[in-house]
This record gives C-alpha cells, sequence and structure tokens, in this order.
C-alpha cells in the first residue's frame, strides 16, 4: 500500500479558504499535506479524521531560507499552544492544521490577513505574473515584426501558430489571475473593515481547462515540425529539467547545510546562466550532428564526402531540370522542404549538385518555393509581400499560363526569379545559371507548378 500521494495542484496564492477546504477532503479520505513541492503537492498516509486547516502567508520569508527566521519560529511556537501543528511551508506559504473540534483561529483580525495576503503577492505572485507576461508580449512584438517583413513565413508555419495559441493560453491565464486578484483585494479591504475575510474565487475548473489548451498546444507544435526539429526541442525540455532539478536539488543541499540565503540565490542564478548555454550548446550539437550523421533522415540515404557525412535526399519533385532540359549531370540532390499550417503552405525545392562537392559553374541548378494560399482573403498580402523582396518587373504571364508574371534580374544574363501568381498559389522560381527561358520550357512550368 502507497504512504505517499503526489498531486498537481492548482490554486492561487488567494484561494485560501478553497485550500483549506482541499485539504480537509484529503484528510477525511486519509492523506495530510506533508510537502509542497515545485511541481507536485506530497501527501503522506494517515487514519481518516477530521482535521481543521489554517493557510497562512508570512511574506518575509523566503524559498533560499535554510530554516524559519527567530520571528517564524516564534509564530509557530504560539500555533503549537493553541494545537496548530506546522504541516508544510513554501516559501511565504505556511499550512497549518489541527485536531481539535472547534479550535482557536490563528488570525482573528481580518484586515492583518488581507494585508499580509497583499504583501507576500507583491513579493512574489505578482511580479512573477507580470515577467510572464512582459516576455510573452515581447514575444508578441518580435512576431510582429516577423509579420511586417514576411507574412508568408508566419502563415505557413504550423508550429509556430501553435505556439501562439499556446502562448495565448498562458497571457490569458495571467491576466485573469492577476485581474481576478485586484477585484478580490478591492473587495476584501472592504469586507476586513466590516470584520469579514473574503474567500478568494474559485477557478479550478478554468485553470485545468487552460492547462490542457497549453499542453495540448505545445504537442501539436512538436507534431508540426520536421523530426529533427521535434529532437532538439525535446533534448532542450529533457535537458532542461534534469538540470533544473539539479539546481533545485542543490538550492535544497545548501539550505540542509545551514548556508545563508545569499550563497543559495547566488547558486540559483548562477545554475540559470549554466543552464542557459548548456542546453543552447547541446540543442547546437545535435542539430548538427543530426544533420551529419543522417540520424533522422526520414530512411533517405547517406554519402561520404570529404570525412563528412550527407543527406542522399532524393524526394519527388513537382518540376525537375530533366522536364525543362537534359542537364547532363547525374548526382543531383532532389531536396523538399515543407511548412504548412490552416492558412498556408510552403515548398521549398532545391535541385543541385550534391553537398560538400566542390562548385562547379556548369552544373545547372534549379530552386523554387511554392506558396499555396488556403484562406482566399490572404493571398493579396502574401503577394504584395513577395513583390517587396526583389525589385521586380511585370512580364507577360501568357507563356506561364499565369494571371500574372514577373522577373528579376540583377545582372544581364545573370541569375533570373520568376513570380508567378496563379489561381490559388505563388510561384518563386530561381534559374540559377546563365539561360535564356523559352516559351516551350514556360509553359512547363506553368503546367507542372500552376496546375
Amino acid at each position: 500500500m502507497k504512504e505517499t500521494k503526489r498531486r498537481y495542484e492548482m490554486f492561487s496564492i488567494f484561494h485560501r479558504t478553497r485550500l483549506e477546504q482541499k485539504l480537509a477532503k484529503m484528510a477525511e479520505k486519509g492523506w495530510l499535506l506533508d510537502e509542497i513541492g515545485q511541481v507536485f503537492w506530497i501527501y503522506r498516509r494517515i487514519e481518516p479524521k477530521k482535521l481543521t486547516f489554517s493557510v497562512c502567508y508570512f511574506p518575509e520569508a523566503s524559498s533560499f531560507d535554510p530554516e524559519p527566521s527567530e520571528e517564524q519560529q516564534t509564530f509557530y511556537d504560539f500555533c503549537g499552544q493553541t494545537g496548530w501543528s506546522l504541516a508544510a511551508v513554501s516559501a511565504q506559504l505556511q499550512v497549518f492544521y489541527n485536531e481539535r473540534p472547534d479550535p482557536v483561529p490563528i488570525e482573528t483580525d481580518p484586515v492583518t490577513a488581507v494585508d499580509s495576503i497583499h504583501r507576500m503577492a507583491k513579493k512574489s505572485f505578482l511580479p512573477h505574473r507580470f515577467a510572464v507576461m512582459a516576455a510573452i508580449l515581447m514575444y508578441g512584438f518580435l512576431l510582429a515584426d516577423l509579420w511586417n517583413t514576411d507574412p508568408v513565413r508566419v502563415l505557413a508555419d504550423g508550429s509556430l501558430l501553435w505556439i501562439c495559441i499556446a502562448l495565448l493560453g498562458l497571457l490569458v491565464v495571467c491576466t485573469l489571475d492577476v485581474g481576478r486578484y485586484f477585484l478580490w483585494h478591492a473587495r476584501a479591504k472592504r469586507a476586513a473593515e466590516w470584520g469579514e475575510l473574503l474567500p478568494g474565487p474559485g477557478h479550478a475548473q478554468m485553470n485545468r481547462i487552460a492547462h490542457l489548451w497549453i499542453v495540448a498546444s505545445l504537442v501539436a507544435s512538436l507534431l508540426s515540425v520536421p523530426r529533427l526539429t521535434a529532437a532538439i526541442i525535446g533534448v532542450r525540455a529533457v535537458l532542461g529539467c534534469a538540470i533544473a532539478f539539479l539546481i533545485y536539488g542543490g538550492t535544497q543541499l545548501l539550505k540542509r547545510q545551514k548556508k545563508p540565503a545569499s550563497t543559495s540565490r547566488r547558486f540559483y542564478l548562477a545554475g540559470c546562466v549554466i543552464l542557459s548555454v548548456v542546453v543552447m550548446t547541446a540543442a547546437l550539437w545535435l542539430e548538427q550532428e543530426g544533420r551529419n550523421r543522417n540520424w533522422f533522415g526520414d530512411g533517405c540515404a547517406a554519402y561520404e564526402e570529404d570525412g563528412r557525412t550527407y543527406v542522399d535526399h532524393q524526394d519527388d519533385l513537382p518540376l525537375t531540370l530533366e522536364d525543362l532540359m537534359s542537364p547532363g549531370y547525374d548526382r543531383y540532390i532532389r531536396e523538399l522542404q515543407v511548412d504548412e499550417s490552416v492558412f498556408a503552405a510552403k515548398y521549398v525545392i532545391r535541385q543541385g549538385q550534391r553537398y560538400g562537392e566542390e562548385y562547379d559553374g556548369s552544373v545547372p541548378e534549379l530552386s523554387y518555393r511554392i506558396i499555396r494560399v488556403k484562406v482566399s482573403a490572404l493571398y493579396g498580402l502574401c503577394r504584395e509581400s513577395l513583390l517587396r523582396r526583389w525589385d521586380y518587373a511585370p512580364v507577360d504571364p501568357a507563356p506561364w499560363g499565369a494571371a500574372e508574371a514577373y522577373r528579376w534580374s540583377p545582372t544581364k544574363g545573370g541569375r533570373s526569379i520568376f513570380l508567378l501568381c496563379y489561381q490559388d498559389r505563388i510561384v518563386e522560381i530561381t534559374f540559377d545559371f546563365q539561360w535564356d527561358i523559352t516559351p516551350e520550357q514556360m509553359a512547363i512550368v506553368g503546367e507542372k507548378l500552376g496546375g
């Protein structure tokens, strides 16, 4: 029979009454709160009994304190004299229980209770929520800048879409938490003047839905990216969790050794810096080695060139050089990369020399992008953003079978980029060699890519 139980509890700091009721129900089922962890709350088995719980707040306490301060210990001794036993502590949060049927309350002054909650909120709860909201808004500004410069990338990135949905859910949760807190505090202050301690609102169900929304969005984001990218994200998460547990274990060890709070705080900050460096370095190493050693090549063959391993991409391409000409080279890489969301799909295609080979200017190469716009109202936006990339000049669209056609050439007889507009897609095709495109070849491009 298990003697301990771990539960993921979702309570805001002002859910004092609900928390006390929840802990009393757990005690009636034979589980007494024993420890408030970073992720889970730990309960230990007891004989089922009716207990009274009291949640108090000590704003001056810190999670780095090696032991209770003298003032805290005096407070604990006072509670013990009236039958209150300490169940668990988490920084400013102090949980007591009492076996007496009608115990004397620990806090009898509602004004003092509301003031202690507010001082604790200003020290931990509100700064944390505001920091998260500021980080999300900063990410939103960066995303808005990316949208301004390359909306096609944003629209076609399914992973980015799900991340935005997850962050939106987190922003909603933080905003509601802060809004509910200030609303509760204003009402609680007025009620305290009349001798009443106003209980906090209960929104556990809404918080569960919001957390499920965030987790489901992040999982969908992982499923929307290539395996190598998903592996990199997974490694970052695993390394981050592992090092976070090491940092947490180190701070707990320092606390058990009675080291000053300043020492634990410096260790924590240094660990966070190391965490960032190690995670980023490991992710970059994984990405480089994964590409070089074909760890996530989706079954593709590999080849050696100058002592390095490369993926021999041989994807099925909608348009190849062989459709347009006889290139005279038979070792081509044919690579297709796809980004897709509910709004648009972007296909990036390259047919060129094998990676690692010395560049030969006589070998023709072909690269193009297909932007398939799934929402017709967004077509004009995508078209205008692509036209801004280069100084395009209009050309006759008829040979391409397109509604509109544009061309950009940096030098006479050099590389040419064509932008072709079809009914639900836009094609940007580059010919990286000196080549005058014939009407017959234009018709083949339109037939292969425009339909």
